[in-house]
């Protein structure tokens, strides 16, 4: 929540209208549990919706099956969803 803070004081210090956040992953700790890591997400997509700008939460769709219920629930929470992988054909 701290951080969320210091964005929001950042974003109304320089007029920001966007805010992006890439890797979303270094502002989610995994390391506890899935449990916890869930609830933090929700957490800090809870607290950035207060911010007066569009955020963009850029998560890469790695192997790591630990982070795929992350990425769900970001998805879930999200007004859309942009997929940057690869084509098979390209």
């Amino acid at each position: 929540m701290a951080i969320v803070e210091e964005l929001g004081d950042y974003i109304k210090k320089i007029g920001a209208r966007r805010l992006v956040i890439d890797p979303v992953f270094t502002l989610i700790n995994t390391s506890y549990s899935s449990h916890f890591a869930l609830s933090i997400t929700q957490s800090l997509i809870n607290a950035l919706e207060d911010l007066p700008v569009t955020t963009l939460l850029v998560a890469s769709h790695d192997e790591n099956a630990e982070l795929n219920p992350i990425t769900r629930q970001l998805e879930q929470n999200a007004f859309g969803v942009i997929d940057l992988s690869q084509d098979q054909a390209t």
